[in-house]
C-alpha cells in the first residue's frame, strides 16, 4: 500500500530493544525518540564486537503485517557516509523465531540529518508483534548503525548506519 494507507505507530522506549547497543556513544536507545534531532543511537563498535547482523527490534501494541520505515540521517556525520540505502525488515509472532518481511532501499538524503525515504513498503506472511530493522547497505561501511530520532507513518522509526 501507498503511505497513506500506514498506520501511525507511536514508539515508547519500553518497545525497543537491541542487540548490540554500544555504551558511551550516543544517547542509547531512548535518543530514537526523544524529538532532538542531535541525538542518536549508535550500536557497538568497539571490542567487544557483536559478530551478528545488528538490528533494532520493536514490539508492537498492535501486530501490523506490512509496514515501511523512513530514517533521519545522522546530523554529525561525515558525508553523509553511514546512510542505510538498503535494509532487511524481519518478523515475529513470539520475538524468538523472525522471518524475513522483506528488504527496503531507501532514497538517500542530500545532507546530514537530512530525511531518508523507502522506496517500496514490506509486507509479511501475516501479522508481526516484533519487527527488526537490519541494515544489510549503506553508503560507506555496515559494520554498525547509528540511529537518530524516530518519524512515523507506517513505522518510521529514524535510522542511520554510520561507521
Amino acid at each position: 500500500g501507498e503511505a497513506s494507507e500506514l498506520e501511525r505507530v507511536i514508539l515508547t522506549v519500553d518497545m525497543l530493544s537491541a542487540n548490540a547497543t554500544q555504551d558511551g556513544d550516543g544517547g542509547g536507545l531512548p535518543a530514537l525518540i526523544d524529538g532532538k534531532g542531535g541525538t542518536y543511537y549508535h550500536s557497538r563498535w568497539q571490542d567487544p564486537v557483536v559478530s551478528e547482523a545488528h538490528y533494532v527490534q520493536i514490539k508492537l501494541n498492535k501486530p501490523l503485517q506490512g509496514l515501511r520505515f523512513e530514517y533521519d540521517a545522522r546530523q554529525t556525520g561525515i558525508n553523509n557516509g553511514g546512510d542505510v540505502t538498503i535494509a532487511t525488515i524481519y518478523g515475529s509472532t513470539n520475538g524468538e523465531y523472525f522471518e524475513s518481511m522483506g528488504t527496503e532501499e531507501f532514497n538517500l538524503p542530500t545532507s546530514n540529518g537530512g530525511h531518508a525515504t523507502a522506496k517500496n513498503n514490506v509486507n509479511g506472511k501475516q501479522a508481526y508483534n516484533y519487527i527488526r530493522f537490519t541494515p544489510t547497505l549503506a553508503v560507506t561501511k555496515i559494520h554498525w548503525i547509528i540511529l537518530s530520532q524516530a518519524a512515523h507513518g507506517g513505522i518510521c522509526p529514524k535510522y542511520t548506519f554510520t561507521e
